[in-house]
């Protein structure tokens, strides 16, 4: 009876081992998912960030520029 006792507990055990891997794994590769999808955000929201002020920068350069092209112009009475 103890022999049959101590073959189920370890069957059991081995079965509940495998299972609490398997459960581990899962909650690291979706971790690690989710790691990675924050990730892309952000790069990709950092990446359109800094490309719409820099071209708002490169239009408001080229408006000042703009400008004083026409008061030059202006003063030479071109």
């Amino acid at each position: 009876m103890f022999g049959c006792f101590t073959y189920l507990v370890g069957l059991y055990g081995n079965i509940y081992s495998r299972v609490c891997r398997r459960l581990v794994s899962l909650a690291f590769i979706w971790c690690l998912s989710i790691f990675i999808r924050c990730c892309y955000y952000l790069l990709v929201y950092w990446i359109s960030f800094f490309f719409s002020y820099l071209f708002c920068f490169i239009k408001d350069c080229c408006i000042i520029l703009l400008y004083f092209a026409s008061l030059s112009s202006f003063q030479f009475g071109i």
